[in-house]
Protein backbone atom coordinates (compact mmCIF):
# COMPACT_ATOMS: atom_id res chain seq x y z
CA UNK A 1 0.00 0.00 0.00
CA UNK A 2 2.77 2.38 0.80
CA UNK A 3 4.46 1.98 -2.37
CA UNK A 4 1.63 2.35 -4.76
CA UNK A 5 0.86 5.51 -2.90
CA UNK A 6 4.21 6.40 -3.23
CA UNK A 7 4.20 6.09 -6.95
CA UNK A 8 1.10 7.43 -7.73
CA UNK A 9 2.05 10.88 -5.53
CA UNK A 10 5.72 10.51 -7.63
CA UNK A 11 3.85 10.46 -10.78
CA UNK A 12 1.10 13.14 -9.75
CA UNK A 13 3.99 15.89 -8.34
CA UNK A 14 6.21 15.11 -11.82
CA UNK A 15 2.99 15.42 -14.05
CA UNK A 16 1.45 18.60 -12.20
CA UNK A 17 5.15 20.35 -11.41
CA UNK A 18 7.08 19.25 -15.09
CA UNK A 19 4.27 19.83 -17.45
CA UNK A 20 2.87 23.69 -17.22
CA UNK A 21 6.91 24.65 -16.95
CA UNK A 22 8.05 23.13 -20.01
CA UNK A 23 4.64 24.60 -21.80
CA UNK A 24 5.50 27.63 -20.42
CA UNK A 25 9.22 27.24 -21.74
CA UNK A 26 7.85 25.52 -25.05
CA UNK A 27 5.10 28.74 -25.89
CA UNK A 28 7.71 31.73 -25.05
CA UNK A 29 10.65 30.13 -26.68
CA UNK A 30 8.14 29.18 -29.81
CA UNK A 31 6.64 33.50 -30.13
CA UNK A 32 8.39 32.98 -34.06
CA UNK A 33 6.12 29.79 -34.90
CA UNK A 34 2.51 32.10 -33.84
CA UNK A 35 4.08 35.64 -36.23
CA UNK A 36 5.37 33.39 -39.16
CA UNK A 37 8.55 34.52 -39.49
CA UNK A 38 11.39 33.51 -39.44
CA UNK A 39 13.74 32.87 -35.81
CA UNK A 40 16.87 35.17 -35.02
CA UNK A 41 19.34 33.31 -33.50
CA UNK A 42 18.41 34.11 -29.65
CA UNK A 43 15.11 32.41 -30.33
CA UNK A 44 16.67 29.48 -32.30
CA UNK A 45 19.06 28.63 -29.54
CA UNK A 46 16.32 28.55 -27.10
CA UNK A 47 13.75 26.77 -28.91
CA UNK A 48 16.65 24.28 -29.90
CA UNK A 49 17.67 23.85 -26.04
CA UNK A 50 13.57 22.66 -24.99
CA UNK A 51 14.68 18.82 -25.35
CA UNK A 52 17.50 19.72 -22.89
CA UNK A 53 14.93 21.78 -20.46
CA UNK A 54 12.58 19.22 -20.59
CA UNK A 55 15.06 16.67 -19.35
CA UNK A 56 16.40 18.52 -16.98
CA UNK A 57 12.70 19.33 -15.49
CA UNK A 58 12.18 15.74 -16.09
CA UNK A 59 15.01 14.79 -13.64
CA UNK A 60 14.72 17.87 -11.21
CA UNK A 61 10.91 16.51 -10.71
CA UNK A 62 12.12 13.08 -9.83
CA UNK A 63 15.11 14.60 -7.90
CA UNK A 64 12.69 16.91 -5.72
CA UNK A 65 9.61 15.21 -5.75
CA UNK A 66 11.00 11.18 -4.60
CA UNK A 67 11.66 12.50 -0.94
CA UNK A 68 8.71 15.05 -1.09
CA UNK A 69 6.65 12.16 -1.58
CA UNK A 70 8.46 9.37 0.40
CA UNK A 71 8.51 11.31 3.79
CA UNK A 72 5.04 12.72 2.91
CA UNK A 73 3.62 9.33 3.60
CA UNK A 74 6.53 7.78 5.56
CA UNK A 75 7.35 10.83 7.55
CA UNK A 76 9.53 11.08 10.82
CA UNK A 77 6.74 11.10 12.94
CA UNK A 78 4.97 7.54 11.35
CA UNK A 79 8.45 6.12 9.92
CA UNK A 80 10.90 4.76 12.28
CA UNK A 81 14.44 4.30 10.78
CA UNK A 82 16.22 1.34 11.69
CA UNK A 83 18.47 -0.99 9.81
CA UNK A 84 15.47 -2.20 7.78
CA UNK A 85 14.23 1.11 7.37
CA UNK A 86 17.52 2.62 6.33
CA UNK A 87 18.09 -0.10 3.86
CA UNK A 88 14.51 0.68 2.48
CA UNK A 89 15.40 4.16 1.88
CA UNK A 90 18.22 3.72 0.37
CA UNK A 91 16.77 1.22 -1.96
CA UNK A 92 13.35 3.80 -2.96
CA UNK A 93 16.12 6.68 -3.23
CA UNK A 94 18.26 4.60 -6.00
CA UNK A 95 14.91 3.43 -7.57
CA UNK A 96 13.67 7.24 -7.55
CA UNK A 97 17.47 8.16 -9.42
CA UNK A 98 17.09 5.41 -11.61
CA UNK A 99 13.68 6.67 -12.41
CA UNK A 100 14.85 9.87 -12.94
CA UNK A 101 17.36 8.92 -15.30
CA UNK A 102 15.14 7.40 -17.27
CA UNK A 103 12.18 9.56 -17.60
CA UNK A 104 14.64 12.43 -18.26
CA UNK A 105 16.22 10.55 -21.65
CA UNK A 106 12.84 9.74 -22.62
CA UNK A 107 11.60 12.79 -22.58
CA UNK A 108 14.73 14.40 -24.05
CA UNK A 109 14.71 12.17 -26.95
CA UNK A 110 11.16 12.34 -27.29
CA UNK A 111 10.86 16.02 -27.39
CA UNK A 112 13.64 16.45 -29.80
CA UNK A 113 11.73 14.01 -32.41
CA UNK A 114 9.41 16.05 -31.84
CA UNK A 115 10.65 19.21 -32.66
CA UNK A 116 13.48 17.87 -35.48
CA UNK A 117 10.57 18.48 -38.46
CA UNK A 118 10.52 22.57 -37.07
CA UNK A 119 14.19 22.60 -36.48
CA UNK A 120 15.23 21.69 -39.54
CA UNK A 121 12.48 23.70 -41.63
CA UNK A 122 13.73 26.77 -39.99
CA UNK A 123 17.49 25.84 -40.17
CA UNK A 124 17.57 25.40 -44.17
CA UNK A 125 20.82 24.81 -45.86
CA UNK A 126 22.46 27.01 -43.42
CA UNK A 127 24.79 25.14 -41.11
CA UNK A 128 26.08 27.99 -39.38
CA UNK A 129 22.89 28.86 -38.00
CA UNK A 130 22.48 25.41 -36.52
CA UNK A 131 22.52 25.33 -32.04
CA UNK A 132 24.96 22.95 -30.55
CA UNK A 133 23.50 19.45 -29.70
CA UNK A 134 24.01 16.87 -27.80
CA UNK A 135 26.26 14.40 -30.27
CA UNK A 136 26.05 10.73 -30.83
CA UNK A 137 28.58 9.39 -28.55
CA UNK A 138 27.28 11.40 -25.87
CA UNK A 139 23.49 9.44 -26.84
CA UNK A 140 25.34 6.28 -26.99
CA UNK A 141 26.64 6.42 -23.11
CA UNK A 142 23.58 7.94 -22.02
CA UNK A 143 21.28 5.02 -23.48
CA UNK A 144 23.91 2.30 -22.42
CA UNK A 145 23.60 3.92 -18.68
CA UNK A 146 20.14 4.11 -18.59
CA UNK A 147 19.95 0.54 -20.10
CA UNK A 148 22.92 -1.36 -18.75
CA UNK A 149 25.39 1.22 -16.41
CA UNK A 150 22.33 2.25 -14.19
CA UNK A 151 21.10 -1.46 -13.16
CA UNK A 152 24.60 -2.49 -13.06
CA UNK A 153 25.29 -0.01 -9.89
CA UNK A 154 22.11 -0.52 -8.81
CA UNK A 155 23.02 -4.40 -8.76
CA UNK A 156 25.99 -4.12 -7.10
CA UNK A 157 24.53 -1.89 -4.16
CA UNK A 158 22.21 -4.70 -3.50
CA UNK A 159 25.06 -7.17 -3.91
CA UNK A 160 27.69 -5.79 -1.44
CA UNK A 161 25.63 -2.32 0.24
CA UNK A 162 22.51 -4.62 1.47
CA UNK A 163 24.63 -6.98 3.42
CA UNK A 164 26.22 -4.03 5.15
CA UNK A 165 22.55 -3.36 7.19
CA UNK A 166 22.33 -7.01 8.21
CA UNK A 167 22.74 -7.33 12.00
CA UNK A 168 26.35 -8.56 12.73
CA UNK A 169 25.04 -12.06 14.40
CA UNK A 170 23.30 -12.49 10.50
CA UNK A 171 26.39 -10.47 8.29
CA UNK A 172 28.54 -14.33 7.87
CA UNK A 173 32.32 -13.99 6.26
CA UNK A 174 30.68 -16.03 3.36
CA UNK A 175 27.66 -13.15 2.31
CA UNK A 176 30.22 -10.41 2.51
CA UNK A 177 32.27 -12.26 0.19
CA UNK A 178 29.68 -13.34 -2.04
CA UNK A 179 28.40 -9.72 -2.24
CA UNK A 180 31.80 -8.08 -2.37
CA UNK A 181 32.94 -10.50 -5.90
CA UNK A 182 29.51 -9.67 -7.10
CA UNK A 183 30.25 -6.08 -6.70
CA UNK A 184 33.33 -6.13 -8.37
CA UNK A 185 31.95 -7.95 -11.63
CA UNK A 186 29.33 -5.11 -11.40
CA UNK A 187 32.03 -2.82 -11.40
CA UNK A 188 34.51 -4.34 -13.88
CA UNK A 189 31.48 -4.84 -15.99
CA UNK A 190 30.56 -1.06 -16.12
CA UNK A 191 33.77 0.15 -16.75
CA UNK A 192 34.16 -2.33 -19.12
CA UNK A 193 31.08 -1.45 -21.11
CA UNK A 194 31.64 2.35 -20.80
CA UNK A 195 34.99 1.90 -21.99
CA UNK A 196 33.48 0.01 -25.75
CA UNK A 197 30.70 2.31 -26.10
CA UNK A 198 32.84 5.49 -25.60
CA UNK A 199 35.47 3.51 -28.04
CA UNK A 200 31.84 2.95 -30.23
CA UNK A 201 31.09 6.15 -29.97
CA UNK A 202 34.34 7.78 -30.91
CA UNK A 203 34.28 4.96 -34.07
CA UNK A 204 31.22 6.64 -35.18
CA UNK A 205 31.82 10.57 -34.80
CA UNK A 206 35.60 10.01 -36.13
CA UNK A 207 34.85 9.84 -39.34
CA UNK A 208 31.59 11.60 -39.46
CA UNK A 209 33.62 14.60 -37.93
CA UNK A 210 36.13 14.19 -40.83
CA UNK A 211 33.01 14.34 -43.19
CA UNK A 212 31.58 17.24 -41.65
CA UNK A 213 35.36 18.91 -41.55
CA UNK A 214 35.71 18.40 -45.31
CA UNK A 215 32.11 19.50 -46.35
CA UNK A 216 33.24 22.84 -44.66
CA UNK A 217 36.22 23.31 -46.55
CA UNK A 218 33.69 22.66 -49.73
CA UNK A 219 31.60 25.56 -48.79
CA UNK A 220 34.73 27.61 -48.44
CA UNK A 221 35.53 26.52 -52.66
CA UNK A 222 37.92 23.74 -51.76
CA UNK A 223 37.10 21.30 -54.40
CA UNK A 224 40.41 19.07 -53.77
CA UNK A 225 39.41 17.89 -50.18
CA UNK A 226 38.73 14.26 -49.76
CA UNK A 227 38.00 11.67 -47.11
CA UNK A 228 39.92 8.64 -46.70
CA UNK A 229 37.04 5.64 -46.89
CA UNK A 230 38.20 3.86 -43.77
CA UNK A 231 35.11 1.60 -42.81
CA UNK A 232 32.41 -0.92 -45.36
CA UNK A 233 29.39 -0.44 -44.05
CA UNK A 234 27.19 3.12 -43.92
CA UNK A 235 30.16 5.24 -42.76
CA UNK A 236 32.02 4.08 -45.82
CA UNK A 237 29.08 4.46 -48.11
CA UNK A 238 28.64 7.83 -46.26
CA UNK A 239 32.93 8.76 -47.10
CA UNK A 240 32.66 7.41 -50.27
CA UNK A 241 29.92 9.56 -51.21
CA UNK A 242 31.57 12.49 -50.15
CA UNK A 243 34.37 12.13 -52.52
CA UNK A 244 31.77 10.89 -55.36
CA UNK A 245 30.22 14.29 -54.76
CA UNK A 246 32.87 16.73 -54.28
CA UNK A 247 34.55 15.01 -57.77
CA UNK A 248 31.10 15.56 -59.42
CA UNK A 249 31.72 19.12 -57.88
CA UNK A 250 34.67 19.52 -59.94
CA UNK A 251 33.99 18.35 -63.30
CA UNK A 252 31.24 20.64 -63.13
CA UNK A 253 33.18 23.88 -61.88
CA UNK A 254 36.15 22.57 -64.92
CA UNK A 255 33.17 22.27 -67.37
CA UNK A 256 31.81 26.19 -66.23
CA UNK A 257 35.58 27.81 -66.26
CA UNK A 258 35.58 25.75 -69.80
CA UNK A 259 32.24 27.24 -70.77
CA UNK A 260 32.85 30.76 -69.07
CA UNK A 261 36.50 30.94 -70.91
CA UNK A 262 34.02 30.24 -74.38
CA UNK A 263 30.80 32.32 -73.81
CA UNK A 264 32.10 34.25 -70.47
CA UNK A 265 30.75 33.90 -66.96
CA UNK A 266 27.81 35.94 -66.85
CA UNK A 267 26.45 33.48 -69.49
CA UNK A 268 27.72 30.43 -68.68
CA UNK A 269 26.25 31.18 -65.09
CA UNK A 270 22.82 31.88 -67.08
CA UNK A 271 23.11 29.23 -69.15
CA UNK A 272 24.04 26.36 -65.89
CA UNK A 273 21.19 27.77 -63.41
CA UNK A 274 18.30 28.48 -66.12
CA UNK A 275 16.93 26.04 -69.06
CA UNK A 276 15.32 28.82 -71.05
CA UNK A 277 15.70 26.95 -74.79
CA UNK A 278 15.88 29.35 -78.02
CA UNK A 279 14.41 32.73 -77.80
CA UNK A 280 14.88 35.54 -75.90
CA UNK A 281 13.26 38.90 -74.48
CA UNK A 282 13.25 42.15 -75.67
CA UNK A 283 15.72 44.86 -73.72
CA UNK A 284 17.44 47.69 -73.65
CA UNK A 285 21.30 47.56 -74.64
CA UNK A 286 24.25 49.35 -75.48
CA UNK A 287 26.34 47.71 -77.95
CA UNK A 288 29.97 47.95 -78.31
CA UNK A 289 31.77 47.04 -81.19
CA UNK A 290 36.12 47.09 -81.53
CA UNK A 291 38.10 45.85 -84.52
CA UNK A 292 41.15 46.33 -85.96
CA UNK A 293 42.38 48.06 -88.57
CA UNK A 294 44.10 46.49 -91.55
CA UNK A 295 44.09 42.91 -90.46
CA UNK A 296 44.58 42.05 -93.93
CA UNK A 297 47.92 43.37 -94.24
CA UNK A 298 48.61 42.13 -90.72
CA UNK A 299 48.03 38.87 -91.38
CA UNK A 300 49.90 39.42 -94.50
CA UNK A 301 53.43 40.78 -93.20
CA UNK A 302 53.49 38.59 -90.52
CA UNK A 303 53.33 35.09 -89.24
CA UNK A 304 50.34 32.80 -87.87
CA UNK A 305 52.06 32.78 -84.60
CA UNK A 306 52.88 36.76 -84.88
CA UNK A 307 49.21 37.04 -85.38
CA UNK A 308 47.92 35.14 -82.68
CA UNK A 309 49.74 36.87 -80.14
CA UNK A 310 49.16 40.14 -81.76
CA UNK A 311 45.08 38.91 -81.07
CA UNK A 312 45.84 37.74 -77.98
CA UNK A 313 46.77 40.13 -76.25
CA UNK A 314 44.54 42.66 -78.04
CA UNK A 315 41.23 40.59 -76.76
CA UNK A 316 43.00 40.46 -73.67
CA UNK A 317 42.63 44.40 -72.91
CA UNK A 318 39.15 44.17 -74.48
CA UNK A 319 37.67 41.53 -72.15
CA UNK A 320 39.32 42.90 -69.08
CA UNK A 321 37.98 46.70 -69.99
CA UNK A 322 34.89 45.61 -70.73
CA UNK A 323 34.80 43.26 -67.72
CA UNK A 324 35.76 46.28 -65.48
CA UNK A 325 32.88 48.14 -66.18
CA UNK A 326 30.10 45.42 -66.25
CA UNK A 327 29.58 44.28 -69.61
CA UNK A 328 30.40 40.95 -71.47
CA UNK A 329 32.43 39.80 -74.84
CA UNK A 330 29.35 38.34 -76.16
CA UNK A 331 31.68 37.16 -79.44
CA UNK A 332 34.43 37.36 -80.92
CA UNK A 333 34.28 37.70 -84.90
CA UNK A 334 37.67 37.17 -86.64
CA UNK A 335 39.57 40.43 -85.47
CA UNK A 336 36.76 42.11 -83.36
CA UNK A 337 34.75 41.61 -80.37
CA UNK A 338 30.89 42.39 -79.78
CA UNK A 339 30.30 43.73 -76.21
CA UNK A 340 27.13 44.46 -74.86
CA UNK A 341 25.83 46.03 -71.71
CA UNK A 342 22.59 45.45 -70.39
CA UNK A 343 21.75 41.82 -71.00
CA UNK A 344 21.67 39.17 -70.19
CA UNK A 345 22.03 41.12 -66.77
CA UNK A 346 19.65 44.25 -66.19
CA UNK A 347 21.83 47.61 -66.00
CA UNK A 348 19.94 50.87 -65.56
CA UNK A 349 23.24 52.40 -66.67
CA UNK A 350 24.52 50.47 -69.24
CA UNK A 351 25.06 53.59 -71.79
CA UNK A 352 27.33 55.37 -68.94
CA UNK A 353 29.20 51.84 -68.43
CA UNK A 354 29.84 51.21 -72.41
CA UNK A 355 31.14 54.76 -73.00
CA UNK A 356 33.49 54.55 -70.08
CA UNK A 357 34.64 51.64 -71.62
CA UNK A 358 35.31 52.92 -75.03
CA UNK A 359 37.30 55.53 -73.60
CA UNK A 360 39.38 53.13 -71.31
CA UNK A 361 39.71 51.05 -74.38
CA UNK A 362 41.06 53.94 -76.63
CA UNK A 363 43.82 53.65 -73.74
CA UNK A 364 44.43 50.62 -73.04
CA UNK A 365 44.73 49.50 -77.03
CA UNK A 366 47.19 52.56 -77.99
CA UNK A 367 49.94 50.64 -76.31
CA UNK A 368 49.74 47.19 -77.93
CA UNK A 369 52.69 47.42 -80.59
CA UNK A 370 51.70 46.37 -84.49
CA UNK A 371 47.65 47.20 -84.52
CA UNK A 372 45.04 50.31 -84.65
CA UNK A 373 41.61 49.78 -83.57
CA UNK A 374 38.55 51.36 -83.81
CA UNK A 375 35.21 51.30 -81.67
CA UNK A 376 31.86 52.20 -82.28
CA UNK A 377 28.79 52.25 -79.73
CA UNK A 378 25.22 52.35 -80.16
CA UNK A 379 22.14 51.82 -77.83
CA UNK A 380 18.72 50.72 -78.18
CA UNK A 381 15.93 48.06 -77.90
CA UNK A 382 16.72 44.51 -78.64
CA UNK A 383 16.38 41.31 -78.64
CA UNK A 384 18.47 39.32 -76.26
CA UNK A 385 18.75 35.57 -75.75
CA UNK A 386 19.24 32.14 -77.23
CA UNK A 387 19.45 31.51 -81.23
CA UNK A 388 20.68 28.44 -82.67
CA UNK A 389 18.98 25.36 -83.13
CA UNK A 390 17.84 22.59 -79.91
CA UNK A 391 20.80 20.76 -79.56
CA UNK A 392 23.11 24.02 -80.47
CA UNK A 393 22.60 27.32 -79.77
CA UNK A 394 24.38 30.34 -78.13
CA UNK A 395 23.05 33.35 -76.32
CA UNK A 396 23.63 36.73 -78.56
CA UNK A 397 21.74 40.28 -78.78
CA UNK A 398 19.82 40.92 -82.03
CA UNK A 399 18.91 44.50 -83.43
CA UNK A 400 19.98 47.51 -84.32
CA UNK A 401 21.72 48.67 -81.99
CA UNK A 402 23.98 46.08 -83.17
CA UNK A 403 23.93 46.85 -86.21
CA UNK A 404 24.90 50.51 -85.84
CA UNK A 405 28.02 50.23 -83.52
CA UNK A 406 29.24 47.76 -86.40
CA UNK A 407 28.47 51.21 -89.20
CA UNK A 408 29.88 53.54 -86.88
CA UNK A 409 32.75 51.01 -86.43
CA UNK A 410 33.83 51.47 -90.02
CA UNK A 411 33.22 55.16 -90.07
CA UNK A 412 35.83 55.71 -87.18
CA UNK A 413 38.31 54.95 -89.85
CA UNK A 414 38.07 58.25 -91.10
CA UNK A 415 38.06 59.88 -87.62
CA UNK A 416 41.38 60.95 -85.78
CA UNK A 417 40.39 59.40 -82.68
CA UNK A 418 38.84 55.89 -84.35
CA UNK A 419 36.14 55.83 -81.45
CA UNK A 420 32.57 56.99 -81.67
CA UNK A 421 28.96 56.62 -80.25
CA UNK A 422 25.66 57.39 -81.96
CA UNK A 423 23.58 60.26 -80.26
CA UNK A 424 20.90 57.80 -78.61
CA UNK A 425 24.28 56.26 -76.62
CA UNK A 426 24.94 59.59 -75.85
CA UNK A 427 21.14 60.42 -74.69
CA UNK A 428 20.58 57.69 -72.62
CA UNK A 429 24.51 58.62 -70.89
CA UNK A 430 24.28 60.56 -67.51
CA UNK A 431 27.55 60.86 -66.04
CA UNK A 432 29.73 60.23 -69.25
CA UNK A 433 27.90 62.82 -71.61
CA UNK A 434 30.03 65.84 -70.54
CA UNK A 435 33.00 63.65 -71.89
CA UNK A 436 31.78 63.38 -75.14
CA UNK A 437 31.43 66.20 -77.99
CA UNK A 438 29.77 65.94 -81.31
CA UNK A 439 31.44 65.97 -84.38
CA UNK A 440 27.91 65.82 -87.01
CA UNK A 441 26.45 63.20 -88.01
CA UNK A 442 25.93 60.36 -91.14
CA UNK A 443 23.05 58.10 -92.75
CA UNK A 444 24.79 54.89 -91.90
CA UNK A 445 24.34 52.26 -94.38
CA UNK A 446 21.38 50.21 -94.10
CA UNK A 447 19.13 53.33 -91.69
CA UNK A 448 17.49 55.76 -93.21
CA UNK A 449 17.48 58.15 -90.57
CA UNK A 450 20.55 60.14 -89.90
CA UNK A 451 22.45 59.20 -86.62
CA UNK A 452 24.40 61.70 -84.96
CA UNK A 453 27.91 61.07 -83.93
CA UNK A 454 30.16 61.93 -81.00
CA UNK A 455 33.42 61.19 -79.70
CA UNK A 456 35.72 61.62 -76.54
CA UNK A 457 36.42 65.06 -75.91
CA UNK A 458 40.06 64.23 -74.99
CA UNK A 459 40.10 63.59 -79.02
Amino acid sequence: MVHRDLGTGTFTVLVTAALPLTRLIAVRSGRWLVDARSPDPGELERFSSLPRVAGALSAASWTFAGPFVFFLFNGPAGYKIGTGGARQVVAVFMGLAYGALIGSLLTYLLSERELRPILSSALGTQPERWPPSMGVGARLILVWLAVAGAPLIILGYYSYGLPLFLPPADRSPIIVQIGLALMTSCLLTFVIGLSVFTFAGRAITAPIGRVREGLRRVAQGDLVVEVEVGEVGEIGLLQAGFNQMVRAMREREHVRDVFGRHVGTEIATRALETDSGLGGERCEVTALFVDVIGSTQLAESTDPTGVVSILNDFFDAVVRTVAGEGGIVNKFQGDGALCVFGAPVTQADHADRALRAARALTEALSVLDGIATVIGVSSGEVVAGNVGALNRYEFTVIGDPVNEASRLCDEAKAHPGHVLASGTTISRASDERSCWKPVGSITVRGRSKPTELFEPSAS
